[in-house]
């Protein structure tokens, strides 16, 4: 198990998504994105899901005056199973749907440093003083709407080979690394691993249902019960997130907990079978960076343990 980071490398694999600012000048309140566009891949190995922007619109304190600039906020989504880093830039001419609002009294910035978003998570963007106004404009303005043409840029972050020594590498991608079979007799683990920065760790295990003859098929019910003990020693930039879900999708999430450095936590999900029927089960357990928080970066060590509880 190798916890050394080094810089990541960068693989491009997404193409341009285009979307529209659009700006109301009375206030700027309740301006919105629309998205358009498809995506494009380039040697990858999975369906490569073109970036998507949900929201946008221009804070609503103040109102942008001439000579003076307002801050845009956007909603960028990544619906792939991979992190990426996101550019934003202008992709094209400013427009105005007022004939007396000239479109070269406004100008957008573009941020210069990009944005890394996990697999699967959005992100909400502030671009402070992004949209400004020149002095020239005249009341012609006044109420117009304006569209900015915005490319969205993705590149896919690939961990660090340091990074991929834990013994369960490759599993960067669901369903992952199989972790085998778990019954109320046969505990699994302990399962000791290293997550990457900005490079989710995906498992798949079974839990298996050991009849044990003790009720009447057909007629009684057994419950099951998943228990997975999960333990962080060290971690480097946030916390780390471990979330369950059955085999082939994580909606809906069954159980997930954050843990910072040096804890511990349970996750668990029940389920209710019938007697003399096989209720088995197959699980997916991903480990990720920073939940909810703006980037996947977070790095750590972690260990952890199967266990089935069975009721008949």
């Amino acid at each position: 198990m190798v916890g050394t980071i080094s810089p990541r490398r960068r693989i491009i694999i997404m193409g341009i998504t285009v979307a529209f600012l659009i700006v109301t000048l009375a206030g700027l309140a309740g301006a919105a994105f629309s998205v358009s566009g498809e995506g494009s891949a380039a040697g990858a190995v999975v369906d490569v899901k073109p970036l998507t922007v949900v929201e946008g619109k221009v804070a609503e304190t103040g109102e942008v005056l001439p000579g003076g600039t307002g801050d845009v906020k956007m909603t960028i989504r990544n619906p792939n199973v991979f992190a990426v880093e996101v550019v934003v830039s202008q992709n094209g001419d400013i427009t105005t749907d007022q004939p007396s609002c000239d479109p070269e009294w406004f100008t957008f910035t573009a941020p210069t440093d990009p944005f890394a978003i996990g697999g699967g998570e959005s992100l909400q963007v502030e671009l402070a003083d992004a949209l400004a106004l020149s002095l020239d404009a005249d009341n012609g303005c006044s109420d117009a709407a304006v569209s900015i043409p915005v490319a969205v840029t993705g590149t896919q972050i690939v961990a660090p080979a340091q990074c991929v020594d834990d013994g369960y590498e490759p599993n960067d991608l669901p369903p992952g690394s199989s972790l085998g079979a778990v019954d109320r007799s046969s505990p699994l683990g302990p399962i000791e691993a290293f997550r990457c920065p900005m490079n989710d760790d995906y498992y798949e295990v079974t839990a298996l249902d050991s009849d044990s003859g003790a009720c009447i098929p057909g007629i009684d019910s057994e419950d099951f019960t998943l228990t997975i003990e999960v333990t962080v020693a060290d971690v480097i930039d946030g916390q780390i997130g471990f979330m369950v879900g059955r085999a082939g999708s994580f909606t809906p999430t069954l159980d997930e907990v954050v843990l910072s450095s040096d804890a511990r936590a349970t996750l668990e999900t029940s389920w209710t079978g019938s007697c003399g029927v096989d209720d088995s089960r197959d699980f997916w357990l991903r480990v990720t960076g920073n939940p909810g928080g703006e980037a996947a970066s977070a790095a750590g060590s972690y260990t952890m343990h199967f266990s089935v509880q069975e009721v008949d």
